[in-house]
């Protein structure tokens, strides 16, 4: 990638191989996954906090240098309290392009009476 390229980094537990063709086209073309991390249920605020700024750290070694905040669009998804704080920690840092998916829950029920639940991309949203 070159440096004017605009990317797109998902943090979640969702690979981008994984999404439908009309998420993967929102997000473009230069998608890099990055796991999310794993939240101790015992963590503290500081912790999840220290968690952020190393998860940022750890993406824009990724990324590399000479990428500006204006060509990079993070997905943040995943356990709450570290959602709020990495996006704090982003908007912090100068990177507003910061975006959740958003999706229509289908639900129909089956002869069975079993619930058969599916989501429909819609699209990414800023927080």
């Amino acid at each position: 990638m070159k440096a004017f390229d605009k990317i797109f980094v998902n943090l979640s537990n969702h690979p981008s191989h994984l999404w439908v063709k009309e998420q993967r086209e929102a997000a473009g073309e230069n998608i890099i996954d990055f796991p999310f991390p794993n939240i101790d249920p015992r963590a503290t605020r500081l912790d999840i906090g220290l968690m952020a700024i190393n998860t940022y750290n750890a993406i824009m070694k990724e990324v590399g240098n000479g990428y500006v905040s204006d060509n990079i669009t993070i997905l943040v998804q995943g356990e709450m309290g570290f959602v709020y704080q990495m996006v704090e920690y982003l908007h912090l840092q100068g990177i507003m392009r910061v975006v959740h998916a958003t999706s229509e829950r289908l639900s129909e029920v089956m002869p069975s009476g079993d619930k058969l639940v599916t989501f429909k991309f819609i699209q990414f949203r800023l927080y």
